[in-house]
């Protein structure tokens, strides 16, 4: 009975996928080749995500903006497009957000 010398049974070579896109990534995909629509696109705009602790995922993408000052921020803002028309004095005002991250912050919504 023939058996292996090194004790591993022979393999196929495989050949490595590419990674996932990112789902931010997808999404300007699929909105550019028309899978998709404006509102698909930014679905925090009409409705809190389901992956970020305070509903504006987009705000948490911010250096320096955490769950907790995400939170905050939900709490000010009603929604994306409240927050997007929002001067930069309001945003300052919010806990945890100063100059920079308020800059930051409505430029990234914009």
């Amino acid at each position: 009975m023939p058996s292996s010398l090194s004790g591993h049974s022979p393999t196929t070579p495989t050949t490595a996928s590419p990674p996932p896109e990112d789902p931010v990534t997808e999404a300007k995909r699929l909105y550019a080749e028309g899978q998709i629509d404006e509102p698909e696109l930014e679905p925090d705009s009409a409705r809190p995500s389901t992956t970020s602790s305070s509903g504006f995922g987009v705000v948490e993408d911010v250096n320096g903006v955490g769950p907790v000052t995400g939170k905050a921020i939900a709490r000010e803002y009603d929604s994306l497009d409240g927050l997007r028309e929002s001067d930069r004095g309001r945003l300052e005002g919010v806990y945890g957000v100063g100059e920079e991250t308020a800059g930051a912050v409505l430029e990234r919504v914009q």
